[in-house]
């Protein structure tokens, strides 16, 4: 949570206050909370591992977040103007 906060506090989504003027507020959150998982659930995994937890987290996201993409999720960034992965 705490990554998830600092994620938000330095790109300016103050959800309080600025969630009227963003286009689409769930999905700015959702692309902040994906990469927090991402980095602070599987930073610490065995490179043997990291796959098995991509594939997981993936479908568990896809869910959730329609818009989470394919491919290695370590690989992942922040478009942070558009809020994409």
């Amino acid at each position: 949570m705490k990554l998830l906060q600092t994620f938000l506090d330095s790109n300016g989504l103050d959800l309080k206050k600025n969630a009227a003027t963003l286009p689409f507020p769930q999905k700015a959150v959702m692309v902040y909370l994906s990469y927090s998982l991402i980095w602070s659930l599987g930073a610490n995994l065995h490179e043997s591992s990291r796959s098995k937890f991509g594939i997981a987290l993936r479908v568990e996201m896809k869910k959730r977040f329609s818009e989470f993409p394919d491919g290695d999720v370590f690989e992942y960034g922040i478009d942070t103007e558009n809020h994409q992965l």
